[in-house]
């Protein structure tokens, strides 16, 4: 994705002489992996990785203890800053917090104090925006962080909604959130659990769910798409104004059956998408790059059952193992933009 800004100097009888300067958006993944050192401490990398060609070049970032109920990394490369979640104790009690740590000073500071659990973390522009659980509640909500003002900001206080997913779409800078109305899951995990004997072998069924589009107006996202009692495995954004929405009748620990498809941003329409998951275990973290036809995502190579970042050709059907880690486990990978000026 590239915006030409054109300057013009010298206007005379001359031939006029021109500069261009081009502004350049470069996507890139970042990816937390964890594993155990010799001393037996747990610590996860932060990984940077670009796509070049058919291959990759992945670049260490940095490393931080893993202290936290799930390890959680992000690397801004605009400003070359590292978001990170740790586990802070206030006397009996303790949260998962977020923090920064910058690359250039080597200085690590906490930002929040009343969080208890994050899922994801993304920075865009002024703001980190965050899905996690607050202290003393129990269901996930979408955060925002003001790194000018400091203000903390949390969409549902009432506790509504349980989120799910959250991803940043680099295209349209704009951030999707997959949710339910938290009554009904309560509703159906209690339908679930207080089954008679003659169904215990049925899976659960889930409630309705809904995805959100979060633009300027942090406190009124759009509503872009309902389901009818299905699970929202993951959603994609693509360069050309879609999302990859996979759908599923159950939870993915119940074996579900899995249903893609593309959601047209612009008239809401559902269209067919690749059936990914007869190909490859497919987890939450799925991609898309400009000027590529292929899907990428964090799953398991199908040959060697290795976890690491996988590549689908949607013409081939073939899936290629294009990273894994060396020394532990991926937990997650984001999909960030840094502008370049060239």
């Amino acid at each position: 994705m590239a915006i030409a800004v054109l300057n013009l100097f010298g206007c005379s009888d001359k031939k006029e002489e021109s500069t261009q300067q081009q502004e350049e958006n470069i996507e890139y993944l970042s990816i937390t992996e964890t594993y155990e050192d010799y001393s037996g401490t747990m610590l996860s990398n932060v990984n940077l990785i670009n796509l070049e060609g058919n291959g990759v070049n992945d670049t260490r970032v940095h490393t931080v203890e893993y202290a936290s109920q799930y390890p959680l990394t992000v690397y801004d490369k605009q400003n070359d800053i590292i978001y990170y979640s740790e586990r802070v104790y206030v006397d009996d009690d303790y949260g998962d917090q977020l923090f920064s740590y910058n690359i250039e000073t080597k200085e690590s500071v906490q930002l929040t104090d009343n969080i208890y659990a994050i899922n994801y973390i993304y920075p865009v522009g002024n703001y980190i925006y965050m899905l996690g659980a607050m202290q003393n509640t129990h269901y996930l909500t979408i955060m925002k962080y003001d790194l000018n003002t400091k203000e903390f900001s949390v969409f549902d206080n009432d506790s509504k909604w349980n989120f799910d997913l959250l991803i940043y779409d680099v295209y349209g800078d704009r951030l999707y959130a997959t949710a339910c109305d938290a009554k009904e899951e309560e509703d159906c995990r209690e339908s679930y659990n207080s089954r008679p004997e003659e169904e215990y072998d049925d899976n659960y069924v889930p409630p309705d769910y809904t995805i959100f589009e979060f633009g300027s107006d942090f406190y009124n996202p759009k509503q872009i798409l309902h389901t009818e009692n299905k699970y929202i495995r993951r959603i994609g954004a693509t360069p050309d104004n879609r999302l990859f929405v996979t759908f599923a009748d159950t939870l993915p620990v119940m074996n579900p059956t899995y249903e893609s498809h593309y959601l047209d941003l612009k008239t809401d329409k559902l269209e067919d998408a690749p059936d990914i998951d007869n190909a490859a275990y497919v987890t939450e973290f799925v991609y898309f790059f400009p000027d590529d036809s292929k899907i990428y995502f964090i799953g398991a190579d199908p040959e060697s059952d290795i976890r690491g970042l996988c590549s689908y050709d949607t013409e081939s059907k073939i899936v290629k193992l294009l990273y894994k880690s060396d020394v532990g486990y991926i937990n997650n990978c984001s999909m960030l933009k840094e502008n370049v000026v060239n």
